[in-house]
């Protein structure tokens, strides 16, 4: 019987520690953004976006933020008589390998 290459064990480990690491996200256990959680989300403060994975870069998760802030900026009616008509449209975004 021939031995196997030692690169096959490490690969086969690597792939193991990379599924081990996956969570399948859900709504009990997705970090929130807006809360306490978005250190879990990758961001350094309170934001609209949440990336718990890492996928996107930190600028791009900064810039998607941005972007959600303008949205909500934009659309504020500052003249309408109450909150719930003054206040824009929040967006939020929610970035996972797996839900």
């Amino acid at each position: 019987m021939q031995k196997a290459p030692p690169w096959i064990f490490i690969w086969t480990l690597i792939c193991l520690i990379s599924l081990a690491k996956s969570v399948d996200w859900d709504a009990n256990n997705f970090p929130n953004p807006t809360a306490a959680g978005f250190r879990e989300c990758n961001m350094k403060m309170s934001a609209s976006i949440c990336d718990p994975d890492g996928i996107l870069s930190e600028s791009q998760r900064y810039r998607l933020n941005h972007e959600l802030n303008q949205l909500e900026a934009r659309t504020r009616q500052d003249h309408a008589g109450n909150f719930c008509e003054k206040k824009g449209i929040t967006g939020a975004m929610a970035i996972a390998k797996h839900f």
